[in-house]
């Protein structure tokens, strides 16, 4: 009787463990499959965005310099959240030896040192504003974003501006001072 109610409890024993094993492969294997569908979501973003910088102005004052974007949204994803995009310029200070790299951050308002989503297009160069979504840069429509440089960009150097958005996307335009 012993020997019986031993077997039994360590036939228990052995299923109860095979019970936890299964459930805790099911688990592991449940939490992979959700970490790559959210993996492949996130590269499928990156696949159906793109962004181009399509031309630059730039404007000198006393100052201050003032430069003009023209940014086209080529993917088909719409394009937002400007206070996660990361710009860099840099360029030739007016007044100072060698290059100035400055990280701009994204501000509502113009101001020094900071850039703006000014306006957005559904075509720039012909003047026709967008319809849909104001403040979202859509499929293809143009956003001009506007960025102030201060201390001035020395006069007749070449600046860069480089935009990063929160997917990944790298776009680099050049600039005369």
């Amino acid at each position: 009787m012993g020997t019986a109610l031993t077997s039994l409890i360590a036939l228990f024993l052995v299923i109860g463990s095979t019970m936890t094993a299964v459930n805790t492969v099911l688990d592991s294997g449940s939490d992979r499959t959700l970490s790559l569908a959210v993996s492949n979501e996130r590269l499928v973003a990156e696949l159906e965005t793109s962004i181009g910088l399509v031309s630059t102005t730039a404007y000198t004052n006393a100052g201050s310099t003032r430069v003009d974007i023209v940014i086209t949204n080529d993917g088909r994803r719409s394009l937002g959240s400007f206070e996660d995009w990361d710009v860099t310029v840099r360029y030739e200070q007016r007044g100072a030896p060698g290059e100035t790299v400055i990280h701009l951050s994204y501000s509502a308002t113009e101001s020094d040192n900071t850039w703006t989503d000014a306006s957005f297009w559904i075509d720039y160069d012909n003047s026709v504003a967008e319809l849909i979504e104001p403040g979202r840069l859509n499929p293809l429509e143009e956003m001009l974003m506007r960025v102030r440089l201060n201390p001035r960009v020395e006069a007749s150097t070449t600046g860069e501006v480089t935009v990063t958005t929160p997917t990944g996307l790298t776009g680099t335009i050049f600039f005369d001072g």
